[in-house]
């Protein structure tokens, strides 16, 4: 069993790392953007192309709720003291729904290793196809749009 597709809420930073891991590996991309496909940098269409939903609702937490739900299991990479990450990790309590945080600051170097191995040893154990990534906006984390994407080749490539 391996990951056959990520999801995210294609916020910048953490969301949009995942995707473009998972469009550079050559897996499906999905998932629930807000109304407008808004992020913290106004609307943005490619997400459409990226296979997202366009959710009713403006605010943020229905679309972490369903992007939660529709998917085996969470990744939230970064600082879970967001607001963002606390409530996906509500709902993936709420949903009993597999979670796994790998803890990441901008200046950080990028997990490697045994990092890897865990996440990997995690995919296997929860029979992970369909991926939730979440994680905290570029503009809280400089350079967590890129260390999500990096962390996620390295611990992907040869599982898809």
């Amino acid at each position: 069993m391996s990951v056959e597709e990520v999801h995210s809420g294609g916020q910048t930073g953490g969301d949009q790392g995942g995707l473009g891991a998972a469009y550079h590996l050559g897996l499906r991309t999905g998932g629930w953007a807000p109304k407008g496909y808004l992020t913290e940098n106004g609307p943005n269409m490619v997400l459409r192309n990226l296979g997202l939903r366009e959710h009713e609702s403006p605010t943020y937490p229905p679309r972490t709720k369903l992007n939660v739900e529709d998917t085996d299991g969470t990744l939230i990479f970064g600082s879970v003291n967001s607001p963002g990450c606390r409530l996906t990790k509500r709902f993936t309590d709420e949903l009993k729904r597999p979670l796994i945080i790998q803890a990441w600051a901008s200046g950080d170097p990028v997990p490697f290793e045994f990092e890897v191995a865990a996440f990997r040893e995690w995919l296997v154990r929860h029979e992970i196809t369909v991926l939730n990534v979440a994680g905290n906006r570029e503009s809280k984390q400089p350079g967590i749009t890129r260390a999500t994407f990096d962390f996620l080749v390295a611990a992907l490539r040869g599982m898809a």
